[in-house]
């Protein structure tokens, strides 16, 4: 099979990129054994012949899956929009079989710098009431009566028990991704196994996708090469902030990239799923074990993980025992002594728990630390200098309701730790009492504030990804009406960028005080 180019009436085309709305794909074909099919999914195969130029039919439906209600609180797109056209070629071989396809996806429209990312699945797999993920469905009626007794006495409508709040093996699908720059350039071309992700935010219109790879995925896809290995990506809506700026999550775990605790890189993109438009997304990290393991080269039957109130994700309740004893010593032991916190270093990785401490209070994470916080160990051999080296470490969680999503720009930096009846922030305080925990939580807290965390730099990154952003915003926006329009979308960043310039100067005043008081205010 040869096929020497695919074209328009205006020139030949690459791989995958950007086609003239009303323009028409052809296929000059050259050779035998060409088969050829539009759409979703790579099956109805089409003959071409031997040798001519061939205009496929588009069969996408593209279409019904943008009109598809994918929430209770789903609203109609505003048109136009774009879409994109999806054109598998394969081979009949001559023992009668067809070849492994390939995808090509074109768009109507440039996005610009943001790549894009093609998602496609037989369209029953999106919106079917019985088995589709991205709808309302019949979800309620397979519930269990825990789910059922949850949402009679809590019924808002983004807790509705629908498909999209369905979990595990039972509602997975399967798909096919396809990534590309915006030149073009294939970064990721493959099947995958598609489920729902995220807590509450499921039930939001503009759902998040856990994408799970067969194989770990040959290359890395992320800015700095990291990627390789992976078998688990998160293709996130930006959670509660999908209503706000779009980007607080990913910004931040960009700010706090290369300190000493866990952060989930992101690629930001413009999705399509069976050709409709999807808006933007930020494809993320998933920060499980396998990752773990996957960053440090080891086993992940290696790694104990918990989160929030000491939840086991993984390992065994042991895991659970030794971290709340840690708590336990923290809040009880003799602070002024040098051996109670020698004891306390030998189990956790003080300094840097102390640095994701007050890095999470600079950003003013409202969500957290009852929830949104994880951490781990690692069980086998200890390697000292790194993080294998048996004690408890800090993994960022989500971060959508910081950076004055919720508090103003001078909130105190203790005003969640402070109330949170949780095992993290019980260690935190309780170590909080040794004048020399102290000392250096003031000193990690300054040097954050210093570079990473600084006021030019929250600002410059802001800037960075606001402008990647912008351009595609006033489509977002009519595709998911939220927010309600590209001037809501700037004035969140508005309100973002307030909190950057001013949040140093509110720290270093807070900083100050409680260098001249042992009790937080």
């Amino acid at each position: 099979m040869v096929v020497s180019t695919v074209r328009t009436q205006g020139g030949p085309l690459p791989e995958r990129g950007v086609v003239a709305d009303e323009g028409e794909l052809e296929l000059d074909v050259r050779g035998h054994g060409l088969l050829y099919t539009w759409g979703a999914v790579a099956d109805n195969w089409n003959e071409a012949p031997p040798k001519g130029v061939l205009r496929p039919v588009q069969r996408a439906s593209a279409e019904r899956a943008l009109m598809t209600p994918t929430s209770l609180h789903w609203r109609r797109p505003i048109a136009p929009l774009p879409e994109a056209r999806i054109l598998w070629l394969a081979e009949r071989l001559s023992d009668g079989r067809i070849s492994s396809p390939t995808k090509h996806t074109y768009t109507t429209v440039d996005h610009g710098a943001l790549p894009v990312l093609s998602l496609t699945a037989h369209p029953g797999a999106w919106s079917d009431p019985d088995t589709g993920l991205l709808v309302v469905g019949h979800g309620i009626f397979e519930a269990d009566e825990a789910v059922l007794d949850y949402y009679a006495n809590d019924p808002r409508w983004w807790k509705y028990p629908g498909n999209f709040h369905g979990r595990g093996r039972e509602w997975e699908r399967s798909a096919h991704v396809e990534l590309f720059t915006p030149d073009g350039g294939l970064l990721l071309h493959a099947p995958v196994g598609v489920r729902m992700n995220g807590q509450m935010t499921r039930g939001f219109p503009q759902h998040a996708f856990r994408l799970l790879f067969e194989e770990p995925l040959e290359r890395g896809i992320f800015a700095d090469g990291d990627g390789a290995g992976s078998k688990a990506l998160i293709l996130r809506a930006a959670g509660n902030d999908q209503v706000k700026a779009m980007l607080r999550d990913a910004y931040q775990h960009g700010l706090c990239q290369g300190l000493p605790f866990g952060t989930s890189r992101a690629l930001s993109c413009v999705v399509y799923v069976n050709g409709a438009y999807w808006g933007v997304h930020h494809l993320r990290q998933r920060m499980d074990e396998k990752e773990l393991a996957r960053r440090h080269g080891v086993k992940k039957g290696k790694v104990d993980l918990l989160e929030d109130r000491a939840r086991i994700v993984h390992g065994d309740s042991v895991a659970v025992k030794d971290f709340l004893r840690l708590v336990y010593r923290a809040q009880n032991g003799n602070a002024q002594q040098a051996e109670w916190l020698a004891d306390i270093e030998r189990q956790l990785d003080v300094d840097a728990f102390l640095t994701y401490m007050a890095s999470q209070m600079i950003l003013g994470n409202m969500d957290w630390p009852r929830q949104n916080v994880k951490y781990w160990r690692y069980t086998g051999k200890p390697v000292p200098g790194t993080e294998l080296d048996g004690r408890w470490h800090f993994i960022m969680g989500d971060s959508d309701l910081s950076f004055g999503a919720n508090a103003p720009v001078d909130v105190g930096l203790f005003a969640q730790v402070k109330l949170a009846n949780a095992p993290v922030p019980a260690l935190f305080m309780g170590l909080y009492r040794s004048g020399e925990v102290r000392r250096r939580f003031l000193e990690h807290a300054t040097a954050l504030l210093d570079g990473p965390l600084s006021a030019a730099r929250c600002t410059a990154q802001l800037d960075s990804l606001a402008t990647l952003l912008a351009p595609e915003m006033d489509r977002h926006t009519r595709r998911w009406r939220k927010p309600a329009d590209k001037a809501a979308w700037q004035a969140e960043v508005e309100v973002m960028a307030r909190y950057a310039a001013g949040r140093e100067a509110a720290c270093r005043e807070q900083i100050k005080a409680l260098q001249e008081s042992a009790t937080p205010r």
